[in-house]
């Protein structure tokens, strides 16, 4: 069987609104489809260290929240939604 025919369970949620960080702006979100595991490793969430290193991010480094190791990932927001990926 290969990846693409694995078959998922999930369902689907619509009007889902979500704050930053500093609970300043509201975002709704887009149709979310849930899923029992995230497909996600710890090692993909962006670090203010590693933000460091680049120049043209550094300006950006110190609004990110702080890196926890025992996160849990919950929520994957994706590139159908850039109002959540941008800056306000």
């Amino acid at each position: 069987m290969q990846e693409s025919d694995v078959v998922v369970d999930s369902s689907k949620i619509n009007d889902i609104e979500i704050l930053d960080y500093n609970k300043e702006h509201v975002i709704k979100l887009p149709t979310l489809y849930t899923r029992e595991e995230m497909p996600v490793s710890l090692s993909q969430i962006v670090k203010p260290e590693v933000i460091q290193k680049f120049m043209y991010l550094r300006e950006v480094a110190d609004q990110l929240i702080p890196y926890q190791a025992n996160t849990e990932v919950s929520l994957l927001i994706g590139s159908n939604c850039p109002r959540a990926l941008y800056p306000p």
